[in-house]
């Protein structure tokens, strides 16, 4: 009788805390992308004729990217 009744509680208790914990919003973890990105600009023209075409394609990408979620 003392075992059921203390399984019935520790049920009851399972199921109000395992109720409340799936409202509750969930916590930050880490740094936000807008946080710690930045463009990458280019000093002047020789370095982009110093930097390699697909190099330069993924500057170009990386750089959209951040406009469009940072900008």
């Amino acid at each position: 009788m003392c075992m059921t009744r203390r399984r019935a509680w520790m049920t009851l208790a399972l199921l109000m805390s395992s109720s409340v914990t799936g409202c509750v919003a969930p916590a930050r973890v880490g740094v936000e992308y807008c946080d710690h990105a930045r463009p990458v600009y280019f000093d002047d023209a020789a370095q982009v004729d110093a930097t390699p075409a697909p190099i330069r394609r993924q500057i170009r990408d990386a750089n959209a990217v951040w406009r469009r979620l940072c900008g």
